[in-house]
């Protein structure tokens, strides 16, 4: 398995990265010709997974000793007009080249990183019609339920009505 040895940062990197090249791939496949339509929803979810990745590579310092070696690439992809189109060979660089690469972004908890992680391996086996998608759903769903008993804490209590509807599809559970 490729992701095996690779830090979670660097496989959400690369997990964003296959989004936006079934994103694309998806789009492309959509043309009038064909009778297809890109709706707004898929062209909005893949200018957002660009603009995560972006602020990344933006905020990779040029100086450090580990993204000198690659700050061509690094300089390339900083730009958000980088973003706005990336061909096959611009992923493979940006999987095979920047992932991985240290950024001064501020840290993001483990828990969360690994939840975005979980999302992102759902919306993938959705854009691919995987049979993972069922686990993978049964996942979320159960991470919901857990949720829905700690409501004493802030951001959960925001997001209190998006947890009640997982659950809601989770067989009616409260």
């Amino acid at each position: 398995m490729e992701g095996l040895g690779e830090s979670l940062g660097k496989r959400l990197f690369k997990a964003r990265l296959e989004v936006i090249g079934e994103l694309d791939r998806t789009a492309s496949e959509a043309t009038p010709a064909s009778g297809g339509r890109v709706t707004e929803a898929p062209t909005s979810l893949r200018r957002d997974v660009a603009e995560v990745l972006h602020r990344e590579v933006s905020a990779m310092n040029l100086d450090n000793f580990v993204v000198r070696p690659k700050r061509r690439l690094v300089e390339k992809y900083a730009k958000p007009a980088a973003w706005i189109t990336l061909k096959p060979e611009s992923l493979s660089e940006l999987a095979h080249e920047v992932a991985g690469l240290p950024s001064e972004q501020d840290p993001e908890d483990e828990e969360a990183k690994r939840f975005d992680l979980l999302i992102l391996r759902l919306q993938l086996a959705v854009l691919r019609a995987e049979p993972a998608f069922q686990r993978l759903s049964e996942q979320v769903k159960a991470i919901a339920g857990l949720l829905e008993e700690k409501t004493s804490i802030p951001m959960v209590q925001q997001q209190l009505p998006l947890i009640l509807e997982s659950s809601l599809t989770n067989g009616g559970r409260t």
